[in-house]
């Protein structure tokens, strides 16, 4: 699996994206706390990850947003699933 794609599962780009970045951001929770959260998603550290991994521009927005949700514990929601 690479950090920037996701899984090749066959599953669309966008929801592989939103995935990737989705263990991204929890492992960020999980080695940095909850102050991360605010860090990550207030102060824009998930987009700048997700520039960094070289994410594709089409499916950027997945993958930061799976990163948000993973920084903050939110359950995963893949979008257009």
């Amino acid at each position: 699996m690479s950090p920037s794609t996701g899984s090749t599962t066959g599953e669309p780009p966008h929801q592989s994206a939103y995935r990737a970045g989705y263990e991204v951001g929890e492992k960020v929770y999980d080695t940095s706390g909850k102050g991360a959260a605010v860090k990550e998603i207030v102060g824009g550290g998930c987009v700048d990850r997700a520039l960094a991994a070289g994410v594709p521009e089409g499916a950027r927005p997945a993958w930061v947003q799976g990163c948000k949700d993973g920084v903050s514990k939110t359950p995963p929601t893949p979008q257009g699933s």
